[in-house]
């Protein structure tokens, strides 16, 4: 029989966040192209050129009011590493076998994502998720990448 006590587990959760308004100044940018729309349709005396910018403007903020969503969770018990969303498992290695974590940044016009990060094994396995928006809860994803694998 294993005598021994399980580990605490270590939980890391990776948020999406879907807003697209960040700052104060976001607002004023669309109450400057309200008010050139509006200047624009008193111009050519025509209330159909507000039902596009106003659908836009309301998708925008109806997108805007809605919370981060849960991407994934990244666990650590007992020297496995285990990649989560919900009860499913996207991915699991030993920990002792993880060769590098790093994050990836390509150019603006590259396709695919702009910034991941990459675990990487010994066995030549690896694990991609994309960080375009995504924030780590509780934490910097860098402070992140240093508590799961240390240097």
């Amino acid at each position: 029989m294993n005598n021994r006590e399980p580990e605490e587990s270590k939980r890391y959760t990776l948020e999406a966040s879907f807003k697209f308004l960040k700052k104060r100044q976001d607002y004023y940018w669309i109450l400057v192209a309200w008010a050139i729309v509006l200047a624009f349709a008193i111009y050519q005396t025509s209330v159909t050129i507000l039902i596009p910018p106003l659908l836009v403007t309301f998708f925008m903020l109806i997108s805007d009011s809605r919370g981060p969503s849960i991407i994934s969770e990244i666990v650590i018990q007992d020297g496995v590493l285990t990649i989560q969303k919900s009860d499913a498992v996207l991915w699991s290695t030993p920990q002792s076998e993880i060769k590098s974590i790093e994050i990836e940044e390509k150019g603006l016009f590259q396709l695919g994502a702009r910034k991941a990060l990459v675990i990487r094994t010994i066995k030549n396995d690896s694990y991609y998720q994309s960080l375009d928006g995504v924030s780590a809860k509780g934490y910097e994803i860098t402070e992140m990448i240093d508590e799961i694998f240390p240097h």
